[in-house]
Parts: structure tokens; C-alpha cells; sequence
């Protein structure tokens, strides 16, 4: 039996990978990472000047309300944490280094991360970067109580309906 920590978890296992209700035992106290007005940078980023572009992009054509309150999140145990700081630097610059009381509820994901799912949960808008669409976006066929919707080429944002 399995515990389960939120119920869109639950019915995305019975919908979509034919679980069924007696494989399921009780739901369990999990304390999601809450992550809004953050940029969350992964393990390791294999373009550095795309991933700037792309955030740039999103910044200039105003796509996201208050997309310029959001602070980059180095991941601790990266092994490029120089070029990381570069990033965030560079982002810093480019949002001004306005520094906000409050935090939007928008968080910023670069690649595959279970963060994504987590934020999502807890009702945060979240826009995710990726370099391949099938292996690291989160599908509505399979999260139907996700709303998807592609900005453009490499950036979707996430919602819960």
C-alpha cells in the first residue's frame, strides 16, 4: 500500500497509471518546498546565454505580472556554482535588484524538477524552461487538473485549475 501526499497526486496515479483505490493507504503529512518568487537553478544548465535569453524574453514582452520580484535560487550542490552566480548576477542586472517585501506566487523552474508538481499543489504559478518537451513538461493528458499552456518555444507555464 502507498501513502500519498496530496490528492492530485491520487487521482493521477488511478486515472492515468490504473492504480486502483485498494492500493492506496492513507494520506500522509509531506512538507512540500515552497519556492514562490523564486528562479530555481538546477543541477547543471548546458547553455547558460539560452536560459538568460529565454528568462530576458519572458521579462521584455511582460508574458508574466510581476515576473521582475522573483530571486534566483543557486542549487546547493551544483558543481558550476560560478557560473551559476554569474546568471543570477546577470538576472539581478536585469531585473534591477529591486528587492520586495512580498513575494509573487510564480516560481521559476529550469529543467526537470519535482518542484514543479510541488509548487503547483500549494497553488503557485509555475513557468518552467526546458530543452526537451516530452521528457521533462508536465502533460495535461496525464495531470488533467493542470492547466498547461505554452508561452513559446522552451517556456510553458503551469496552474492548478
Amino acid at each position: 500500500k502507498v501513502y500519498f501526499a496530496d490528492n492530485l497526486i491520487k487521482n493521477h496515479m488511478l486515472k492515468n497509471l490504473e492504480w486502483k483505490e485498494k492500493d492506496f493507504d492513507k494520506k500522509f503529512k509531506y512538507k512540500l518546498n515552497n519556492l514562490k518568487g523564486k528562479i530555481v537553478l538546477p543541477f547543471s544548465i548546458s547553455n547558460y546565454d539560452k536560459i538568460y535569453n529565454l528568462i530576458k524574453n519572458i521579462y521584455d514582452k511582460k508574458l508574466v505580472k510581476n515576473f521582475d520580484k522573483l530571486t534566483v535560487k543557486i542549487h546547493p550542490n551544483t558543481p558550476e556554482s560560478l557560473k551559476q552566480m554569474e546568471l543570477s548576477e546577470k538576472i539581478g542586472k536585469l531585473f534591477k535588484n529591486k528587492k520586495y517585501k512580498n513575494q509573487p506566487r510564480i516560481l521559476l523552474a529550469i529543467g526537470s524538477t519535482s518542484v514543479i508538481i510541488e509548487n503547483i499543489i500549494l497553488g503557485n504559478k509555475v513557468i518552467q524552461i526546458y530543452e526537451d518537451e516530452i521528457s521533462e513538461c508536465i502533460s495535461h493528458k496525464f495531470w488533467p487538473d493542470v492547466k498547461v499552456k505554452k508561452l513559446f518555444n522552451n517556456v510553458i507555464i503551469y496552474s492548478k485549475k
